[in-house]
């Protein structure tokens, strides 16, 4: 369960000089009982969000550290919702009290004793991979990823793998620890890579996939991007002249800071077109 994306928001007053503590001015939606740990001094003019937000998962401790710019009277810093289901229980009661609905704090009902008020149904899943793909959110990736194993009561890596490989892909070395992809220890071979959105691309919803990657390079590939420090990676297709598409997928690990892989993948993806249209 998640609240607004589990974001929460942490205000600060900056000091009058570089090394002087900032002013914790809040910080919210949290769950009742929240304690703050707040460390935040004040950084060089410009020097932009340098605050690191740490928490656990259902916990109640939210630690900051870091600097804000020195100038700030309110300089706002987001950070994750450690206990959403209990967020999201606090302020369904909120809201019921205002409505003058009493409540009374018993919970547990199962089966035939449990009521179904209103149900409300999620966006159409084209639509929220197209936003999935637009913004690159990784809590709706990872939301996606977890609803597959909870509705196949299976290991959702299992699910994703099974189902690729039941479409012909085989994998060498493929290793998925989550399903937004941030997770340092996951692995997949590029070719591995580009076979699994190949074999989407001949699915049944194909084309309807295809349409949800973004456009560039004159209408001519459609792609997804990823990256992370030192990380860039890229799979999607590439239109040639003569009117054949090719599948690809490119990855850089490791790579030098000096090179701008987004300039270098352009002037690939051209030679290679030209290459295979000779």
């Amino acid at each position: 369960m998640n609240i607004d994306h589990n974001r929460l928001a942490i205000r600060f007053k900056a000091g009058t000089a570089a090394g002087d503590p900032a002013e914790f001015l809040g910080g919210g939606p949290v769950a009742a009982g929240t304690q703050w740990d707040h460390r935040v001094t004040t950084g060089p003019a410009g020097s932009g969000d340098q605050v690191m937000v740490y928490s656990e998962p259902m916990g109640r401790v939210i630690r900051v550290r870091g600097m804000v710019p020195m100038g700030e009277a309110s300089f706002t810093v987001s950070g994750a919702i450690p206990d959403p289901p209990a967020m999201a229980a606090e302020m369904l009661g909120s809201f019921l009290e205002r409505g003058g609905v009493k409540i009374l704090k018993q919970a547990g009902l199962v089966g035939d004793a449990a009521v179904p008020l209103i149900v409300h149904r999620s966006a159409a899943l084209p639509e929220i991979i197209d936003h999935l793909h637009r913004v690159s959110d990784n809590l709706e990736a990872q939301c996606l990823f977890l609803t597959l194993g909870e509705y196949l009561k299976r290991d959702p890596a299992e699910v994703v793998r099974a189902y690729w490989e039941n479409s012909g892909v085989t994998f060498i070395g493929l290793r998925m620890i989550d399903g937004s992809g941030l997770a340092r220890a996951n692995m997949i071979r590029p070719l591995d890579l580009a076979k699994v959105n190949h074999a989407a691309r001949r699915g049944p919803h194909g084309e309807r996939f295809r349409q949800s990657l973004t456009s560039y390079l004159d209408g001519k590939v459609r792609s997804k991007l990823g990256a992370m420090s030192g990380v860039k990676t890229e799979v999607g297709f590439l239109a040639l002249e003569d009117g054949r598409e090719v599948t690809f997928a490119l990855m850089a690990n490791g790579l030098d800071l000096k090179v701008d892989f987004w300039v270098l993948r352009e002037k690939l993806l051209r030679e290679v077109a030209a290459g295979l249209t000779r």
